[in-house]
């Protein structure tokens, strides 16, 4: 449903609040498998690729002016679209965000905001959709509902500055996309296990550098004991006196019991 509405009705300047890290990364997966250009923001991401992902979502339409104005300036010298430039990202036209991962945010030019599912509370859903119609701007606020979110929907209902509409997909739309999903899941499911992969592969061989490092710390550290230094001259003394208690016993003359033996 989520692809249905991005791809027919909300394709640009939309941000996609998922529950978790997890929910986050696969859709980023589906959605650039069906073509669209998304980026992910999440917890899971360093700090550098949070703002890398922010900053193509916030200049998306700068980024496409610059393309098209490019191409159109090789066509008019007579050039053709040149194919020589290192590539460059596209820019994004969903951003797909937790909520941890976009507190705080001050995001311009946001058209739709869409809740894949309801936040526990109005304030939490307030501060979500607060992202559009920011500035004197037209926005728009969409919300995958079910069963249970029923009390926090007639909340939203209840102070909403203007009237909820209902939404409703045609099944044959629904139909549609459910099968083209099945046909790249299998791609999805191949692309996550090369990630964990690389992940359990990355992580041994940080765990093997820390072990090597340990070793290599007790070696420096432990000496290898030495075979005790053996004492020469005292033990020469020592031998001296010996053979000289010996020969004093010798030369004693011999007791009466020593005869009588």
């Amino acid at each position: 449903m989520l692809a249905a509405l991005l791809v027919r009705s909300f394709p640009r300047r939309t941000i996609v609040f998922l529950p978790t890290k997890k929910d986050c990364h696969r859709m980023h997966i589906l959605l650039g498998l069906l073509g669209l250009h998304c980026a992910e923001m999440h917890g899971d991401m360093n700090q550098a690729q949070r703002l890398e992902a922010l900053r193509r979502f916030t200049d998306a339409e700068t980024m496409r002016m610059k393309a098209m104005d490019k191409v159109g300036a090789e066509f008019a010298a007579g050039t053709g679209a040149s194919t020589e430039h290192a590539p460059v990202p596209p820019p994004v036209d969903i951003l797909l965000a937790t909520d941890l991962a976009a507190r705080g945010l001050d995001i311009p030019g946001v058209q739709t905001v869409i809740n894949y599912k309801l936040p526990n509370n109005i304030k939490a859903y307030v501060h979500r959709v607060g992202r559009t119609a920011r500035a004197s701007n037209s926005g728009r606020a969409v919300s995958l509902a079910g069963e249970a979110d029923r009390k926090l929907l007639k909340e939203i209902v209840k102070d909403a500055p203007c009237p909820v509409k209902a939404r409703v997909i045609p099944q044959e739309v629904i139909a549609r996309f459910n099968a083209r999903i099945a046909k790249v899941k299998p791609f999805m499911e191949e692309i996550l296990a090369t990630e964990l992969e690389e992940k359990e592969l990355n992580a041994a061989q940080v765990q093997l550098a820390k072990a090597e490092q340990l070793m290599l710390h007790n070696g420096k550290d432990q000496s290898v004991p030495k075979p005790k230094r053996s004492n020469w001259f005292s033990e020469k003394r020592e031998a001296e006196q010996a053979a000289k208690r010996r020969k004093k016993a010798s030369s004693k003359p011999p007791t009466k019991r020593q005869r009588k033996a």
